[in-house]
């Protein structure tokens, strides 16, 4: 049990990064659709949860050994090298972006220097990945349930005791059908980083047959946390559409400790999906270049401190929709394969 729920908080994990903790890319990929954004979040769950134990159980059945085998398996040689260099240079992005979403976390949250937010979360990234794959994993395995707790009872004391000010309904466009494209795309460049995250704990999904049960879990949590947030930020507009952290506008005159819950589910998000993406890209360069891992995690540990003063939202909007078209690919083959093969 306690493996399904490792593989459960990692691919949880990395879904459910500063961006979508933040509010930034729930705003971005959802509600902007209006009254349908509900639909795309909860379509999106499904193919987090198709996909995520889909892929549990393609790595315990074909002994998986890396990215590179898993894409080539599902999506033959061309595509899945394609695939598998698209991993690898978005694993490294998001990284880098939480280090400049925890930059960001300590400059609002704590009014303190993004600087010194990004060099707390490198180095305990640091300390982690020492542990490996089993390090990681619990550690996913302890964040992700409390982002869980901590996002819950975020978005019930706003929904419950803020006064609503907008009504999100009529403010933004409303689309019969794109939701479902915008969901396909949001799903779709957290799949390709999720793969890869999955992968690098094979040694957990190996052991256990029945491990592909966390892929589920973890789709099922990220769409109830979806949800929550998503109404939240459909409910207080023009609050929470220019910041950098969303959510933390609408909380500006909440009480003390909500405000530390929040940041509490914050920084775990940023941590979990700094986590889960740094170890995928170090796995896979150590699998491919033989260079050890402690010495790989030093150095992208180094390099993420220089990004802590980009702006994090930058990342969201020019980013993560350009590797999301990439990404479809991925989702595609995955159901394909899955469809033909069980």
């Amino acid at each position: 049990m306690f493996d399904i729920l490792k593989i459960a908080g990692i691919y949880m994990g990395i879904i459910i990064g500063a961006g979508f903790a933040s509010g930034q890319e729930i705003l971005r990929f959802f509600i902007d659709y209006g009254e349908n954004w509900i639909f795309g979040m909860i379509f999106s769950g499904v193919i987090f949860s198709v996909v995520g134990g889909s892929a549990v159980k393609i790595i315990y059945n074909r002994s998986i050994k890396n990215s590179r085998d898993f894409f080539i398996e599902v999506s033959g040689k061309f595509l899945g090298s394609l695939l598998d260099l698209v991993a690898v240079v978005f694993t490294m992005v998001l990284f880098i972006a939480m280090s400049s979403a925890s930059g960001a976390v300590f400059s609002e949250g704590f009014e303190n220097n993004r600087f010194v937010g990004s060099l707390i979360v490198m180095f305990i990234c640091f300390v982690v990945f020492c542990f490996g794959s089993e390090g990681v994993a619990v550690v996913n395995s302890i964040l992700s349930p409390l982002i869980l707790i901590c996002g819950v009872v975020v978005c019930f004391y706003i929904c419950f005791f803020n006064d609503v000010e907008t009504f999100m309904y009529g403010i933004y466009g409303v689309s019969d059908y794109g939701w479902i494209f915008s969901a396909v795309l949001y799903s779709s460049y957290n799949i390709i980083t999720g793969i890869s995250a999955i992968v690098s704990s094979r040694d957990i999904i190996i052991r256990n047959k029945n491990t592909y049960i966390g892929g589920v879990l973890g789709g099922i949590g990220m769409c109830l946390l979806g949800i929550l947030t998503g109404t939240v930020l459909f409910l207080y507009g023009e609050k929470s559409v220019s910041s950098e952290i969303p959510l933390f506008d609408i909380l500006e005159n909440s009480k003390h400790i909500i405000k530390n819950v929040y940041f509490l589910m914050v920084g775990s998000a940023v941590l979990s999906t700094a986590l889960g993406n740094g170890y995928a890209f170090i796995d896979r360069m150590y699998n491919s270049f033989g260079i050890g891992k402690n010495y790989i995690s030093g150095f992208i540990c180094l390099f993420g401190v220089f990004f802590a003063n980009v702006d994090f939202s930058s990342f969201v909007a020019r980013l993560y929709s350009f590797f999301g078209f990439l990404g479809v690919g991925a989702v595609i083959s995955v159901i394909i394969y899955i469809l033909r093969n069980y």
